[in-house]
């Protein structure tokens, strides 16, 4: 007869604290959306700390107010030209989490034309990924947006005025 022995480690975290909090993006100045735009709200875990993030949900605003950066361009602009989105950032490589578009309303110089109706419908709140994550004090997370389709050098789009929000609720946890 022979019999086996299995011994198993047990790895436990202490949790420490829960964070709810708010990353804003906020754009109130004509700002050039041909690469990325960050917020200047960074979450980074303490050295010798991990995350779990639990939920992520990303309001991608009510409206963006966008244009042709140069007032004496006229042209079509993309309903859909303006990304908002949720990155974790490692230091070398950056990973959206989740994305979104606002509703999109063309700016007061009125050059930039809509490719489609001007009844698109209100974007809601999304909630970004049912799978938990986990990140460590060598990553970030940060808010941003970007022009995805109408990339020209020629005739950039600027963002006029555009307030996203990501609700990010985040179990912390000692790194053993």
């Amino acid at each position: 007869m022979c019999f086996v022995l299995l011994s198993y480690l047990s790895y436990s975290q202490d949790l420490v604290r829960v964070i709810d909090t708010v990353l804003v993006l906020d754009i109130s100045t004509q700002t050039n959306a041909s690469t990325e735009i960050y917020g200047s709200q960074l979450l980074i875990p303490p050295t010798g700390k991990v995350w779990k993030i639990q939920s992520l949900l990303l309001d991608p605003g009510r409206q963006a107010n966008i244009d042709f950066c140069n007032s004496n361009t006229s042209g079509t602009i993309n309903s859909n030209s303006i990304l908002c989105f949720v990155a974790l950032d490692d230091g070398i490589n950056s990973t959206i989490l989740c994305s979104s578009s606002p509703f999109t309303n063309f700016g007061p110089s009125g050059s930039g034309l809509a490719m489609s109706n001007l009844t698109v419908t209100v974007k809601n709140v999304e909630k970004c990924f049912e799978n938990i994550m986990w990140i460590n004090s060598s990553s970030s997370i940060k808010i941003g947006a970007v022009n995805v389709f109408d990339v020209s050098s020629s005739n950039p789009i600027c963002i006029e005025e555009l307030t996203v929000k990501a609700h990010i609720s985040i179990l912390e946890f000692t790194d053993l």
